[in-house]
């Protein structure tokens, strides 16, 4: 799989709009940034929590960028975890020798 890197090139960050120096710009197009609220972490199993600049797999490159820790009256802590999207691949149809349907790769067969 070669992922493309999405990172904005100094011309591009030229062309934007916004009347900020370049430098000032954000390095990622928009949209590319990907907000876990606490519910998604604790759905996803996150027991540990990244150190920002950690990188994860995704089936995208992505890198931790910032972390937000919030307690309850109960001690119990919850994690928001963002997550900037710095590189991609996207590709119509199966992975090769994968004959599976989306559903079935996602929910398994539906055979018991």
């Amino acid at each position: 799989m070669q992922m493309t890197n999405m990172k904005l090139s100094i011309e591009e960050k030229k062309d934007m709009d916004a009347p900020t120096l370049v430098a000032d710009r954000p390095a990622y197009p928009y949209g590319l940034r990907i907000n876990l609220e606490p519910e998604a972490v604790k759905k996803l199993g996150m027991k540990d929590v990244p150190s920002v600049g950690e990188k994860m797999m995704m089936l995208a490159m992505v890198e931790v960028v910032r972390i937000e820790q919030e307690k309850h009256m109960d001690d119990t802590p919850e994690y928001t975890v963002s997550l900037q999207i710095t590189d991609m691949e996207l590709s119509k149809g199966k992975p090769s020798g994968d004959d599976r349907d989306a559903s079935e790769v996602l929910y398994g067969s539906k055979e018991s």
